[in-house]
């Protein structure tokens, strides 16, 4: 009887010590499978179910003489934007290879982000925002991208090929001939472009600019920089500003591009100083092998010296105006004014429109660059320098919402509805939101419409 006493005790001990080493193994979870309550979260990416294979490489754009710039650098990004896992790619005989749980990810690749230059976000803070950017006194090298979202089924093994595309733009001259004997020093500044390139392929900041010094060539008037220089994109209306010093001082040229200066163009500014008017511009932006070609134009006069021109299209189109409540290319015809030099203005508004931007509202680079992504959804053979509509222009279109409602519903675009808010620009520059009924939504819900000013002659 003793004996079963002693050993009835000893039985139970052992059982509790079981169920207690079960019920502790089921609490216990990684630091990234806990929240900061304790709580489990459920389906946390873990190497314990990383049973997938993913193989990244990577190949340039076809053509004759594409190259891919290195380092690559590859993140992967779950679907809510946290980085899961990065790889460096650093030549073309190499490739990445990672292991993954099966699900959706976005895979994403910047080439030619040397970490000498740039600041590089690591994997533990990096996400779909974060930014690479440039060091202090560093230049941009010939910055690439690529991105992909792929699903990924347990078990497999999967390969992908990121074709990667160039993000910048290459300034390879610039020369400003016939300058007077007295000048000491010729600048030419291009004003805002971006300052960095996020993770998820958007450009962010728009505050930055880019002044060439130019050298004197002989004693012909000639000043010239050949050196060439990689910049992010220009924002949507950049001005490019000459500069002329002398004895008495500096003057200031601007010109308000009707095009943007984007990623992937060779760009040439080549201008000519005319005592009488101040200095013509013609500048070519040519993509060789890398993305066709195009040609800008710049008129620029001392009525412009020290102005801000404001944005718009001003590329000259012979033939003749078309009437203002008719579509052209596509588009509605706002207005029709004659000019004194026997020109006509027109301004045209996209047919349709878009909504969905993301940005943060209280953040105007964050805006600045969701608006100027959209705005180049707006692409129409033959219509340029696409921008966002004036006050006096967004008021019009709401004074004659149902007139123009007509004739977009004839063409199928999308009508204007006085109860959206749309995005327009305020003259100080700053992108607000307008609605006529009431307050103004300022978010994803807002409606943007592309506008451009054309001049025909």
């Amino acid at each position: 009887m003793k004996s079963r006493l002693i050993k009835f005790p000893i039985l139970l001990i052992l059982l509790s010590a079981a169920l207690m080493t079960v019920s502790c193994s089921k609490d216990v979870y990684s630091d990234d499978e806990v929240d900061q309550n304790g709580n489990a979260v459920a389906d946390v990416p873990t190497a314990a179910n990383a049973d997938c294979t993913l193989q990244v490489r990577t190949r340039a754009e076809a053509t004759d003489e594409s190259k891919i710039s290195y380092p690559v650098y590859v993140y992967v990004l779950s679907a809510d934007g946290v980085c899961v896992e990065e790889a460096v790619i650093g030549s073309s005989e190499t490739q990445t290879e990672m292991k993954l749980p099966a699900g959706t990810y976005n895979v994403c690749a910047i080439g030619g982000a040397v970490d000498s230059d740039y600041d590089i976000p690591s994997k533990e803070n990096a996400s779909a925002e974060s930014v690479i950017r440039l060091k202090e006194g560093k230049s941009h090298g010939d910055l690439m991208y690529a991105h992909s979202a792929v699903t990924l089924a347990s078990k497999e093994n999967n390969t992908l090929t990121l074709p990667l595309k160039r993000r910048v733009m290459l300034l390879q001259e610039v020369v400003i001939d016939n300058v007077p004997m007295d000048v000491t020093a010729v600048t030419v500044t291009i004003a805002p472009i971006y300052e960095g390139l996020r993770i998820d392929g958007n450009y962010s900041g728009a505050g930055g600019s880019h002044t060439v010094i130019l050298d004197k060539e002989g004693v012909d008037g000639v000043w010239r920089s050949t050196s060439e220089t990689y910049l992010l994109e220009a924002v949507t209306g950049a001005t490019v500003k000459v500069q002329l010093t002398d004895a008495e001082g500096t003057k200031s040229y601007s010109y308000s591009l009707a095009d943007e200066l984007q990623a992937n163009y060779k760009i040439r500014i080549k201008g000519t100083y005319v005592s009488q008017s101040g200095v013509s511009l013609t500048g070519i932006i040519s993509g060789d092998v890398w993305a066709g070609e195009r040609v800008i134009t710049f008129d620029m006069s001392d009525e412009n010296e020290g102005k801000n021109p404001s944005v718009g299209g001003d590329t000259p189109i012979v033939g003749d105006a078309p009437a203002a409540g008719t579509m052209y290319n596509g588009c509605y015809v706002l207005s029709n004014e004659s000019q004194a030099d026997g020109s006509v203005k027109v301004v045209l508004m996209s047919a349709k429109h878009t909504f969905g931007l993301v940005f943060t509202e209280d953040d105007e680079n964050s805006v600045e660059t969701a608006v100027a992504s959209a705005l180049k959804e707006f692409a129409t053979d033959g219509i340029s320098g696409w921008r966002l509509p004036a006050y006096e222009e967004i008021i019009r279109v709401n004074d004659n919402y149902k007139n123009i409602n007509i004739v977009l519903s004839a063409a199928g675009g999308n009508n204007i509805t006085p109860g959206l808010s749309y995005f327009y620009r305020k003259a100080d520059g700053g992108i607000f939101a307008y609605c006529a009924t009431g307050a103004a939504d300022f978010n994803k819900n807002t409606r943007l419409r592309a506008f451009s000013t054309v001049i025909f002659k």
